[in-house]
């Protein structure tokens, strides 16, 4: 009868400490979890990186192929202009209203 019960103890105890283990411990559902979104956002963060290192890849390419890029480049983000070239730049009057809104601000 005492080796029964002490039986029933025992295996309580390892059912309470499976429990703890389960809800608390190193490899908990909320540790699991946490781990999961974490590796969520590494991937999303690895995609990024991969999708830049596929566009430098491409600009590093045209660069080695050709001067079109290089000429490409200057143009857009140096504002550079070839010899000969007129350079015209046409800036929209954003502060004066339309004719219709005049219109219908009288």
């Amino acid at each position: 009868m005492i080796a029964y019960r002490l039986l029933i103890v025992f295996l309580l105890m390892v059912f309470g400490l499976l429990q703890w283990q389960l809800w608390v411990g190193q490899g908990s559902l909320t540790h699991v979890q946490s781990l999961e979104e974490t590796i969520t956002v590494m991937e999303e963060e690895n995609d990024q990186s991969r999708q830049r290192n596929t566009e430098m890849l491409a600009e590093i390419k045209d660069l080695k192929n050709g001067l079109g890029a290089v000429e490409g480049i200057a143009r857009h983000e140096l504002g550079l202009i070839k010899q000969d070239e007129t350079f015209l730049l046409v800036v929209d009057d954003v502060d004066e209203p339309d004719a219709d809104q005049k219109a219908d601000s009288y």
